[in-house]
């Protein structure tokens, strides 16, 4: 019994380090979409800014929109599962390695997550079909706004 109780405590533990828990079970982007129908045009008082990604354009298509200094919503599309297991585990993953005290990150039932939260605020990243969202917000009430406001993550 006392086992048990400290592996939930334990899980209940890291649940709350990294920011708890949030759904990204949402139909991804059917590809008709812009952009400005999905990224909110501010956060935090701060207007949204696209930035163009220097990415293999046969491979991945995607941009990485700014709001400030603040917070970013990144979105990577491939039809090459290959390749989005090799970004994530190269691009994804090793942006959490700083200012991030508690982190997590895997591929469960052939999904990438990963979230991280410390000095640098809070950080989330998922893949949803042929995409990838990273979120990256300084405080923890600018990520609670970007999940209020992106249609592809919800507080659960």
């Amino acid at each position: 019994m006392n086992h048990r109780l400290l592996l939930l405590f334990t899980a209940t533990l890291l649940l709350t380090a990294c920011g708890g828990s949030y759904n990204t079970e949402f139909a991804p982007p059917t590809g008709e979409e812009k952009y400005s129908d999905i990224v909110p045009s501010e956060i935090s008082g701060e207007a949204m800014r696209a930035v163009r990604l220097e990415l293999d354009p046969d491979t991945y298509h995607g941009a990485r929109f700014e709001f400030g200094e603040k917070a970013s919503i990144l979105m990577i599309q491939s039809g090459n599962e290959t390749a989005l297991d090799a970004y994530f585990k190269e691009t994804v993953v090793p942006q959490m390695e700083e200012g991030y005290g508690s982190k997590m990150s895997g591929k469960i039932n052939g999904r990438w997550s990963a979230r991280a939260s410390g000095q640098s605020g809070r950080f989330k990243a998922w893949q949803n079909g042929a995409y990838i969202f990273v979120i990256k917000a300084s405080t923890d009430e600018i990520f609670e706004e970007i999940v209020e406001k992106f249609p592809y993550i919800a507080k659960k």
